[in-house]
């Protein structure tokens, strides 16, 4: 989950409904798919249901998507909820059900 298009100061808590999920990655800045991977803890990550992605940053969460239909996904601040989707196993915006 992204937060750099969004300006501001505090953390932005984003919550999924229907699932535990496991934090295993953060950082600060525009993710980056060919170096950040490498420093994911697989190992022992922190088990949530709602993060704070750093404002300005990311968060990278893992998690078993065994519940049929859509995950939703919202801010506890202000802001709305989205659908979170994956097609081939890979999340991204612009998702569209079949």
């Amino acid at each position: 989950m992204q937060d750099t298009s969004i300006l501001g100061a505090e953390s932005h808590p984003l919550h999924l409904h229907g699932f535990n999920f496991f934090v295993v990655g953060q950082g600060f800045g525009n993710f980056d798919p060919i170096n950040d991977p490498a420093k994911f803890n697989l190992y022992d990550p922190v088990e949530r249901n709602t993060v704070g992605v750093p404002a300005g940053g990311w968060v990278a969460i893992r998690f078993h998507a065994d519940n049929p239909g859509m995950c939703v996904v919202h801010a506890l601040s202000l802001g709305g909820a989205h659908e979170l989707g994956t097609e081939n196993g890979v999340a991204g915006a612009g998702w569209q059900p079949s």
